[in-house]
């Protein structure tokens, strides 16, 4: 009983999954956002690369990066 029970649950967050968030609005620019002093979040100081904005806090002297590939699982 207890595979059937999480087939059926894997099944329904399949179906109920989708990429709309309810209740919540288009995702907004950070460049034209304003951030609390307490965060030290400068975007004008910032590089941008596609739409991350970044920062190097220490810039090191080691090897050159030579890919950027960055993966995030969702």
């Amino acid at each position: 009983m207890k595979p059937y029970v999480f087939l059926f649950a894997a099944a329904f967050v399949a179906v109920s999954c989708n990429d709309a968030i309810t209740g919540l609005g288009p995702p907004s620019d950070p460049a034209k956002e304003t951030f609390a002093s307490s965060l030290g979040v400068d975007i004008a100081t910032m590089s941008k690369t596609g739409g991350v904005f970044y920062k190097d806090l220490v810039v090191g002297t080691g090897l050159t990066v030579t890919d950027s590939a960055v993966t995030v699982m969702l």
